[in-house]
């Protein structure tokens, strides 16, 4: 049976005393399309048509009604007629077309997935270096506010320089701190197969600094500040008190000082090894204990299995190194 299939047509078109299920009802307009009336009492477009491979015609399944329109039908039934004048099998290409747009839709979703925020935080889990802490604080605080929410791979050059033409002003020390981890997290990328190429690649970092003035700190104590930061110290007991006076008695760095333990010390050879993992250089460093440094570490408490300086440089064996 054939007519000119309508929208109205379409719609109406029921199982009962004309048209029984299984009916096809081809249409006038375009070659070889047809409605059918399926059992279950759905509608379904078919084409009819010599597809390549096949000697004879066969018929495929264009879609479903009301889902895929009347409009529609027509316009897949003559690009498919097409393609198999041209020994194009439609099925190939409608598969190489799905396998496309799901690769497309994975791409999207590793890059939302992917973005600086979620790589960075893992690049700060994998840190085993000692200012690794210092650097997810640095990370957190002056990247991932302006870029985090950005997808990895689409991050460029132009967005990092507007990142640190905003830093280099307002805290210069910083924004070289940041520069440096983020030069890091982009070879990460890269290495992982996210990225092709890091965007801080084709930015020079001198240019990206000129004209911004990075002078080393000249803030030193004066011996008046000395003197009453000592005496302060005495006033505010332990332990911070007692860690304050040894950083100024040994010139170490804080951490080494709050973190120090006992088995560190040499107390009968007056010594204190720093370990290389928590010195800058990451080499042992050896710090000679004078009689005031002696006296201290006398008057620190021993509490328990504490293990660092500031929860009283206490280890069940205080009398041994």
């Amino acid at each position: 049976m054939t007519t000119k299939l309508t929208d109205v047509f379409v719609s109406k078109l029921r199982a009962g005393r004309k048209y029984a299920p299984g009916t096809i009802v081809w249409d006038q307009l375009q070659t070889g399309l047809g409605v059918k009336l399926l059992p279950s009492g759905k509608r379904v477009f078919v084409l009819q048509a010599k597809f390549p491979g096949n000697r004879f015609q066969a018929r495929r399944t264009l879609g479903e009604y009301p889902g895929f329109s009347l409009a529609e039908a027509r316009r897949k039934a003559e690009s498919w007629r097409q393609l198999a004048r041209r020994g194009i099998d439609p099925a190939t290409v409608e598969e190489e077309e799905r396998r496309r747009l799901e690769a497309e839709r994975v791409a999207a979703a590793a890059r939302r997935e992917n973005t600086l925020a979620s790589y960075a935080e893992k690049f700060i889990s994998e840190r085993r270096n000692r200012r690794a802490k210092a650097d997810a604080r640095e990370i957190r605080r002056m990247l991932l506010p302006a870029l985090g929410d950005k997808p990895i791979s689409e991050i460029t050059a132009q967005d990092v320089r507007v990142v640190f033409d905003r830093l280099k002003v307002h805290a210069p020390f910083d924004a070289r701190n940041a520069w440096g981890h983020l030069v890091q997290i982009f070879k990460h990328a890269v290495h992982d197969g996210l990225i092709v190429a890091s965007p801080c690649a084709s930015l020079d970092r001198r240019l990206v600094f000129r004209n911004t003035k990075l002078e080393p700190r000249q803030r030193v104590l004066s011996d008046d500040e000395v003197r009453k930061l000592w005496h302060a110290t005495g006033v505010v007991g332990y332990p911070f008190g007692p860690s304050v006076r040894m950083l100024l008695l040994t010139g170490c760095r804080k951490n080494e000082v709050a973190e120090a333990r006992w088995r560190e010390f040499d107390l009968p050879r007056r010594t204190w090894t720093v370990p290389a993992e928590r010195f800058k250089s990451n080499v042992p460093h050896t710090v000679p204990l004078t009689d005031e440094l002696m006296a201290l570490l006398d008057a620190c408490p021993v509490i328990g299995a504490a293990t660092s300086f500031s929860r009283s440089l206490t280890e069940p064996s205080r009398s041994v190194a």
